[in-house]
């Protein structure tokens, strides 16, 4: 810390540099010093020889001149106060005694009292004139001093002008102060965000520690709180007096608020090492100075507001038209914070997503330090946006935020029209602090408030592209058995909001559950939805509301098949006015799980999702038709070569056998012939129904042809097939045909058995086996021919 002695003489450098720094005409001006130092300036040596011949030459003129008495007197007294007046008090005195000496040894050698008069009247004469020197040095000081008053105003006056900011005016403001005024050092301290005390904006003479602040209770802050001057002239008297670290000692301390807008905005804080170092005078013209000042910060901050207001809008206009074709979300997010974290002057910036109990990070931006990650909770974001200047004191910073050393941040929440959160931005700051200052604040809410929108539109448009994409993929599915575990997969992947999922679908006039996701091992709560009615009461309303399709909200706990439910989005499936199903989106963990973005999409997805499920029955109903023999009810040709094949590849892949059983009905040409096709029909009717009615699992039965059937018989040997076909002979054989004249006709067949892999190495060569054997069994007249090995 510099003394005294030492800023007095590195001023001329410190107002050179301010000069050359500013840019400005300089202004002569002097020090402190010189200034009290008045016209001494000549060395003490030169001024005391200079006194000494003039008390010579005095003592030899009045010697040598031939005066009287009482010419002597006058002119002794007139040259005594005349040089008292000049030079001063003391040499004034000597001038008397001089005088005195003179006129005893020229004319009065004796003592007389008449002598003595006259010896004194010089010493009278000299100190009524240092008296009256004393006076006229004093009158010519204090004009100095008025001068310097009006200098320092007039140099103030013509700098604060050309400066364009607070910040200039405020790191002007010592320097100026330093070029006019003596002091230790000085400060400018502004109020913290939260006014809970005063740092340090700019000082001079020394270099405060980083962060430096001031409390409240101390002298600046007492300037502060009153709003008026505190001037100590000895900081020993005073209890609130705050030493600076590093400072030294100081004994004088003046702190003036300066005013803006009728605001205390910034207290300037002057110390002197002396004490009762500031003068009436000097005080008078700091009160003025910070007046001005007052008045330029005025000015400056409704210039620096006007310029920021037109600053944020054109930021404001880019930022919304680059968010425009900004394109995906993730996109989008990570342009918005290269946008914005230069203008907020940030060092680091997420975006966040709500999920659940969790947020997902969709786009981060940095420069040098990564923050922590993974440590926002859904739990944790406010309802509004947060400004904290002191990072440490805000109950929204995680630990690992405080161990790096995050200084300041925002936190801005998005929040859809009915008020729920769909997005977050968090803005950090590491190695500077940020007040926010109201401007800022404002830019970036309407910011926040762009790129909401921004987002919004582009989730929902992200969602809807990838909704017709996946309703495209659904409706092309070959298989549509998989369509309902699909279609909720797909759900869960671009409804928001919801944690599972289950489609229940109505066949032959009953609602049955066809897939559910996300349950965990409880499964699907909706197991108890069997009829219309059921659905009706889970959808919560009649069969007008529930035809309607119109998705319908349950918030609350709801429980259904042991499970506790946050909240269900229920969307009845319906096409042309019938209701062909119910999808239930649930949230497992949220009773606001589901925003309106949610009920729009559901919407779109369940009326799409009716149309496939009523292609999917068609299609079943067209498969099976054209599969199924109309007569019978049995599957026909086309299905027996589908199932051989499987069966077959089944056979192959996994070593186990395959019989086929051939059937040729015996006596059915002559029920034609004699009763007539209806009763040939019927008679084909009553054969499969008796077969059906001793058919095994594992076995199916075709209408082959004509009077031909088929069986095949999974996983069955020669040995068993061929037991199995006496069963299905006997069956054929107790079918009873009623004939027209009330008489019972009666059929037989012939049955032809092979089996693979024992009689044949394709499903070509099964079937010739098994027909050949059909027709052995026709020639030698038995129900089944015999095997080869019998």
């Amino acid at each position: 810390m510099q003394n005294l002695s030492t800023n007095i003489r590195a001023a001329p450098e410190r107002r050179g540099a301010a000069h050359r720094e500013l840019g400005g005409t300089p202004v002569r001006v002097r020090t402190a010093v010189q200034r009290k130092s008045g016209t001494r300036h000549r060395s003490g040596w030169s001024s005391f020889r200079y006194d000494l011949l003039l008390l010579l030459a005095l003592l030899l003129v009045l010697t040598a001149l031939p005066l009287r008495a009482g010419a002597f007197l006058p002119l002794a007294s007139l040259i005594v106060m005349g040089v008292g007046i000049g030079s001063g008090r003391r040499i004034s005195v000597a001038f008397a005694l001089v005088t005195m000496i003179a006129e005893a040894i020229r004319v009065h050698p004796g003592f007389s009292w008449n002598g003595l008069i006259i010896l004194v009247t010089p010493l009278l004469a000299g100190l009524s004139g240092g008296y009256a020197g004393q006076r006229l040095r004093e009158a010519r000081l204090s004009a100095e001093r008025a001068a310097r008053r009006a200098e320092l105003l007039s140099v103030a006056m013509m700098r604060l002008p050309a400066l364009d900011s607070t910040r200039a005016i405020y790191r002007e403001l010592p320097r100026l102060l330093s070029e006019i005024l003596g002091f230790t050092h000085a400060d400018v301290l502004a109020p913290t965000p939260d006014e809970a005390s005063l740092s340090v904006m700019t000082s001079f003479g020394w270099t405060p520690p980083p962060g430096s602040r001031v409390p409240l209770r101390s002298v600046t802050g007492r300037a502060y709180l009153q709003r008026q001057m505190q001037h100590v002239a000895n900081v020993a008297d005073d209890p609130d007096f705050v030493e600076g670290a590093g400072l030294g000692h100081m004994h004088s301390e003046l702190a003036l608020p300066i005013f803006a807008g009728g605001a205390v905005v910034a207290v300037l804080n002057l110390e002197r090492a002396e004490r009762g170092a500031f003068a009436p005078e000097e005080i008078a013209s700091l009160q003025a100075l910070v007046q001005a000042v007052g008045h330029a910060v005025e000015r400056v901050s409704h210039l620096e507001e006007a310029r920021e207001v037109a600053y944020s809008q054109d930021f404001l206009l880019d930022f919304s038209r680059q968010l425009a074709d900004a394109g995906p979300p993730e996109s989008l997010a990570r342009r918005a914070l290269m946008l914005l974290l230069p203008r907020l002057e940030a060092d680091a910036g997420r975006l966040w997503q709500p999920g659940g109990h969790e947020m997902r990070l969709i786009a981060e931006l940095f420069d040098g330090q990564r923050p922590p990650a993974g440590e926002l909770e859904a739990l944790d974001v406010p309802g509004d946006a947060v400004f904290a200047a002191d990072a440490a004191e805000s109950p929204h910073v995680s630990s690992a935020q405080r161990t790096q050393g995050l200084r300041s941040f925002a936190l801005a929440p998005m929040r859809e029209a009915d008020g729920r959160l769909h997005a977050v931005l968090e803005v950090l700051y590491y190695r500077q602090p940020s007040s926010f200052p109201p401007a800022q604040r404002q830019m970036l809410l309407r910011a926040v408030e762009r790129l909401s929108q921004a987002l919004q539109q582009a989730w929902l448009t992200m969602r809807l592209a990838n909704l017709l994409d996946a309703l495209h993929g659904l409706g092309s599915i070959g298989d549509a058995a998989r369509l309902p575990d699909l279609a909720l997969a797909t759900a869960l992947h671009l409804i928001p909001g919801t944690d599972a999922a289950s489609l229940l679908v109505v066949e032959d006039g009953v609602l049955r559950l066809a897939a559910h996701l996300g349950y965990g091992a409880a499964g699907a709560p909706h197991w108890a939805i069997r009829t219309q009615l059921d659905a009706e009461r889970w959808y919560g309303g009649d069969e007008t509301q529930l035809l309607r399709a119109t998705p319908h909200l349950l918030e609350g706990e709801l429980l259904g098949g042991g499970m506790e439910l946050r909240s269900s989005l229920c969307i009845p499936l319906v096409h042309d006015k019938h209701l062909v199903g119910l999808l239930s989106l649930d949230s497992l963990s949220r009773t606001d799980a589901f925003s309106q973005v949610s009920l729009s999409l559901a919407e779109t997805f369940g009326m799409q999702l009716s149309v496939l499920l009523v292609q999917v029955s068609r299609r079943r109903t067209l498969e099976r038709v054209a599969r199924t023999d109309s007569l019978t009810g049995l599957s026909n040709r086309r299905c027996f070569d589908e199932r051989l094949a499987e069966e077959w590849q089944a056979a192959q892949r996994y070593g186990h056998p395959v019989s086929l059983v051939i059937i040729d009905l015996v006596g059915f040409k002559s029920v034609n012939d004699q009763f007539g096709h209806q009763a040939g029909d019927e008679a084909l009717v009553s054969v499969a129904r008796s077969m059906e009615g001793v058919r095994r699992e594992g076995d199916t039965i075709f209408r082959w042809g004509g009077d031909e059937f088929a069986i095949i018989l999974s996983h069955a040997d020669l040995a068993g097939a061929q037991t199995a076909a006496l069963r299905y002979l006997k069956a054929i054989e107790s079918a009873r045909v009623p004939a027209p004249d009330t008489t019972e006709v009666h059929v037989s067949a012939n049955l032809g058995v092979a089996s693979a892999p024992s009689d044949g190495d394709s499903v070509q060569a099964l079937i010739k086996v098994a027909d050949d054997r059909v027709f052995e069994a026709k020639r030698t007249k038995t129900p089944m021919a015999p095997m080869a090995d019998e």
